[in-house]
């Protein structure tokens, strides 16, 4: 009988580090919460009417990025005076138009300016359009191009310069957009390195902290955050751009399935492999993201959905959108697998879909 209790006892406190280790590593299941952002607005296009001598109307179609609605107070501006204020009501996450009657000169050197529009008129009547009464200038118009034109951007090409490989290299050119800029970074990573990964044994589980967190890749995926995070430097970006100049890299691969690939159902690659494979599907991308945002000194965990894998970033009282409380902190979900997405926006087939939440510990 004693030796019977002894065994209980000994198979309960197994029992109890068991759950102790996972209830420190992760949260399974967790239904994530959502923080509403205020109403936050911006012009988003223009449209001018324009008759034989003058402008005779301007349109201002306005956006509110934010989560609450709300009156939006817009000022036309020409030649830096006041010509007149609208007061427009904007729903969250919609668009609303107002419009703007003048006569403004087009040979006079006016300049109107709305929101963060700049319009010289004479510039502007000076082209030829296929509809010379409308000209549309911003949003999905391809006028964008004229006033905002698009940088493209060479980023230092990346090589293992610190670490000693006899072997080839695996060389690419890795294209995103982000701030209207087009960059585009030749990377070379060494095929010794790429097949070192390759060889290892893939997690069993949804948990692939093990992929973000190997050692051997320190180096080389140091020396990528290191330009990374020097270019953002350089171009003033503040934590959230910086994060989302990266997230936005990353975003840029293109997608593949794991069945079209490598042949298995389930493949999580470690970074190095995302890389050198050029793309890869949502846990790889997640996982190259992590590693990234790891090294610049962000606070990372995994989100792991029943058909889905993101992740989640440690944010502040300024920070909304959807995230799970972990740990005393709130951790916003970031899409990494397709282009566009920010910090906290999740994709609408994943709202209320409960998800289990991994540490890099």
């Amino acid at each position: 009988m004693r030796k019977i209790t002894r065994l209980l006892t000994s198979v309960s406190i197994v029992l109890i580090l068991i759950i102790v280790h996972v209830h420190c590593h992760s949260v399974m299941g967790k239904v994530p919460s959502t923080k509403i952002p205020p109403a936050s607005y911006e012009v988003i296009s223009l449209a001018f009417t324009v008759s034989d001598k003058e402008v005779t109307e301007i349109k201002a179609r306005v956006r509110n990025n934010g989560g609450i609605g709300g009156v939006y107070n817009i000022t036309l501006l020409i030649d830096g005076n006041e010509g007149a204020t609208k007061a427009i009501t904007v729903a969250p996450s919609n668009t609303e138009t107002v419009f703007f009657e003048c006569s403004i000169s087009k040979n006079d050197g006016h300049i109107v300016e709305l929101d963060s529009f700049i319009i010289p008129i004479d510039q502007l009547t000076a082209l030829t359009f296929a509809d010379s009464q409308i000209l549309i200038i911003g949003g999905d118009s391809i006028f964008v191009d004229i006033w905002q034109p698009q940088q493209i951007i060479k980023l230092s090409p990346s090589e293992p310069n610190e670490i000693k490989y006899d072997d080839a290299m695996i060389v690419h050119n890795y294209v995103w957009l982000f701030a209207g800029t087009k960059w585009v970074w030749e990377l070379s990573i060494p095929e010794s390195l790429y097949n070192y990964f390759k060889e290892l044994k893939r997690p069993s589980a949804n948990d692939y902290s093990v992929c973000v967190t190997n050692p051997i890749d320190d180096i080389y995926i140091d020396k990528l955050v290191s330009e990374l995070d020097r270019t953002a430097r350089e171009n003033g970006y503040d934590t959230l751009e910086t994060i989302q100049f990266v997230a936005a890299f990353v975003q840029g691969l293109p997608y593949t399935s794991d069945n079209e690939t490598t042949g298995y159902n389930d493949y999580p690659r470690y970074p190095v492999e995302t890389l050198a494979d050029f793309g890869g599907d949502c846990e790889d991308t997640a996982i190259l993201l992590a590693a990234l945002l790891d090294r610049i000194g962000q606070d990372v965990v995994l989100v792991a959905y029943p058909d889905h894998y993101g992740i989640g970033i440690l944010g502040d009282q300024d920070t909304y959108g959807t995230y799970w409380e972990y740990n005393g902190g709130e951790y916003f979900y970031l899409e990494t697998s397709i282009g566009g997405w920010k910090i906290g926006e999740i994709p609408d087939h994943l709202i209320n879909v409960p998800a289990r939440i991994y540490t890099l510990d």
